[in-house]
């Protein structure tokens, strides 16, 4: 039998050279395409690599109160690395007005005060995550790396504090530099000049 139809379940682009997409092919199997490389799976067989999965990522994240489902795909995809040097996880209370965000100005990063206008200008874009999820903040940083949208409409409501998760890494790493914008500019590593590579070649 041949399927009538192909409904994309999931898929993310990782680099302009990676992609990753997951599709069910209704009457036929689930594949999984990652590049050039394509499974055919049963539900169950899906079912159980996910299981698989979670597992490996348990098996890796050794950090007290880690909780896979407290968190957006999208942020566990895009801080996948940093995870590796978790500690532990604990919930957090913060004050709206000791939040920042990250910016960037032609490029170089920054950080400014979580504001009303700050809180207007995310509430307007229609992209982004929603509020079932805790925002996420990194050690004793209050840069607000996932949840912008949560806490704007808290701030906009009149709230004073809001529920975080305060990630806390190992000798305290991933920490948000004070002056991004300077490490920036007179940081250079293998990983960086790697992406400006890449983005070249774009």
């Amino acid at each position: 039998m041949s399927n009538p139809g192909v409904l994309t379940l999931t898929e993310k682009r990782i680099t302009h050279r990676r992609s990753f997409r997951v599709e069910d092919n209704l009457g036929e199997s689930i594949h999984i395409h990652y590049n050039d490389i394509r499974l055919d799976l049963t539900i169950r067989d899906l079912l159980k690599l996910a299981e698989i999965c979670d597992e490996t990522i348990y098996d890796l994240v050794r950090a007290e109160g880690f909780n896979l489902d407290e968190y957006d795909e999208d942020f566990l995809v895009e801080y996948s690395g940093e995870l590796i040097d978790l500690e532990k996880v604990q919930k957090d209370f913060v004050r709206l007005s000791e939040l920042e965000i990250m910016t960037k100005s032609h490029g170089i990063p920054g950080r400014k005060k979580f504001s009303r206008s700050v809180a207007s200008e995310i509430l307007k874009d229609k992209k982004g995550t929603d509020n079932k999820y805790l925002p996420v903040l990194f050690n004793d940083d209050n840069v607000l790396l996932y949840g912008e949208k949560q806490a704007a409409q808290y701030l906009l409501d009149n709230k004073e504090q809001i529920e975080v998760l305060r990630l806390c890494f190992k000798g305290n790493k991933h920490s948000i530099p004070k002056n991004p914008g300077f490490d920036y500019l007179f940081h250079w590593d293998k990983k960086r000049l790697k992406n400006v590579l890449n983005n070249i070649r774009k």
